[in-house]
């Protein structure tokens, strides 16, 4: 005898609604997302930039007169000093997104939508703030190496953060003037190096005798003159193997440069999601690149989702530094292919790109940024009137939308981050023993 069984009318187990009869029972609770720590904004100086200002702010600052040397002579005036100023400039830039939901959408969806989407826009409020915080950070001067190392591709497996190395820094930003946040230094690190940090010798040792509760709930907190904080937003960098991408000169094109060039690329891996360059590649050489010919870049099949790419192209013949590696393209897609001659007409020789490329790690080394700061290190300036927050659009037919068919809701505002004093901040560059 045949049996009609559940199976029977829903033969995908009820997961295809095309060729089954099941009520499917979707739960009220949302399942969460990935909590993201946000904690670079709070240590920015915040500074209104009034409006009718233009989008350019200056902060001054007058450098100490240099003391005399000898004693004055009786009756003669020493010579004058001349009394200098030091400028640092930002210009505001505007951002802005938007989720625009349908009035079908809002009204046949079980989850209310519109709340949902006001605290994603204001979760990505966060989010902008605190990468555009680091790119800046990222682009400072101040870096040093764990373990003496001197460049971020000398850096081993084996080069993490301890006690010695935060006493190097905190040695720095005390000898440069840096002034402390309350009585420490900020160091804002991602959770591998604060494990590195945990592991020392001299913290158990410290923590054992005094504070053991510490050890028990995996806290680092004040020590070595920082309060550390742990941020899982923070970008770590791995090299893109010479094997997994292409840089070659591809026949006929519209190459309008000199002949016999030798053009250095490099590439960046970068996330999706939140818009960081994490992996970075070796600048590749097309060599003897003539005119007439083109070169094509032709990019990881792997990642195949969630990454694009960013290319860097050298501006001097012959030379990979990365100082000479400007950005030319971005938002390249996994195994896709880019004729650098559609996009570079007259090049070297007249090519103006502002962005450098970023340095390359080791082979098999992940390297993790650790940054270390006293206050008023850098400033984020707000556009008064045009502060970043979420808009929702009311609901009621407009000329745009006669029909009261769509509900727009948005990101807006005006902002920029900028470093104030070199000498207040340094980053630590490192590997880390829990990659």
């Amino acid at each position: 005898m045949a049996n009609t069984t559940f199976s029977t009318l829903a033969p995908g187990g009820g997961a295809d609604v095309t060729t089954d009869d099941v009520v499917r029972y979707i739960r009220d609770e949302l399942l969460s997302i990935a909590e993201k720590n946000m904690v670079f904004a709070e240590h920015a100086m915040k500074v209104q930039l009034p409006q009718h200002n233009s989008k350019t702010i200056q902060f001054s600052r007058y450098p100490r007169l240099a003391l005399p040397r000898t004693p004055a002579v009786e009756g003669e005036t020493p010579t004058a000093q001349l009394l200098s100023v030091e400028t640092v400039s930002a210009v505001v830039d505007q951002w802005i997104m938007v989720v625009q939901l349908t009035d079908l959408s809002i009204l046949t969806i079980k989850h209310p939508l519109i709340p949902i989407v006001t605290e994603r826009l204001g979760e990505a409020k966060a989010n902008l703030v605190d990468r555009e915080i680091q790119k800046v950070l990222l682009a400072g001067d101040s870096v040093t190496f764990a373990n003496n190392r001197t460049s971020r591709a000398t850096l081993t497996t084996s080069d993490f953060v301890n006690s010695v190395e935060m006493r190097k820094i905190w040695k720095s930003l005390r000898r440069q003037g840096a002034r402390v946040d309350g009585r420490n230094y900020i160091s804002i690190v991602d959770p591998e190096v604060s494990q590195d940090i945990g592991g020392d010798d001299q913290f158990h040792s410290a923590h054992e005798l005094k504070d053991v509760s510490a050890l028990y709930n995996n806290e680092i907190g004040e020590w070595m003159g920082f309060r550390v904080m742990v941020s899982n937003f923070i970008a770590v960098h791995a090299l893109i193997a010479d094997a997994d991408w292409t840089v070659a000169v591809a026949g006929a094109g519209s190459w309008a440069g000199a002949s016999n060039l030798s053009v250095f690329v490099k590439i960046t891996r970068v996330e999706s999601d939140f818009g960081f360059e994490t992996d970075i590649s070796n600048a590749v050489a097309a060599a003897d690149v003539d005119a007439g010919e083109k070169i094509n870049v032709t990019f990881p099949a792997s990642p195949s989702t969630g990454v694009t790419y960013n290319v860097y192209v050298s501006d001097t013949d012959a030379t990979s530094a990365d100082g000479n590696l400007h950005l030319i393209s971005t938002g390249n897609l996994p195994s896709a292919v880019l004729d650098l001659t559609t996009i570079i007409t007259d090049f070297p020789e007249s090519a103006d790109f502002p962005v450098t490329a970023p340095a390359s790690p080791a082979t098999g080394v992940t390297v993790h940024t650790s940054f270390m700061f006293g206050k008023d290190a850098y400033a984020m300036v707000d556009l008064s009137g045009d502060n970043l927050r979420v808009l929702v659009t009311p609901a009621g037919p407009s000329k745009s939308d006669p029909a009261d068919q769509r509900r727009p809701l948005s990101l807006k505002g005006s902002f920029k981050v900028v470093i104030l004093n070199e000498d207040y901040l340094q980053r630590l560059e490192s590997a880390s023993a829990f990659d």
